[in-house]
């Protein structure tokens, strides 16, 4: 069990980073960046209880 939560955790750190990444490139906003980050972090928890169902 633990072994499979660190893989969600490391794949839920990737596609972070990505998201990042690619808001990074396609704006030059900070303020565009800045709310891409805020939202990411909004929406990570949301994210990995949905996907890996982690109520308890």
């Amino acid at each position: 069990m633990a072994r499979r939560r660190r893989a969600q955790n490391g794949l839920v750190a990737v596609l972070f980073l990505i998201v990042q990444v690619i808001a990074w490139l396609l704006w030059s906003s900070w303020t565009a960046r800045l709310g891409v980050l805020v939202l990411s972090v909004l929406f990570v928890p949301l994210f990995v209880t949905l996907v890996f169902d982690r109520r308890s």
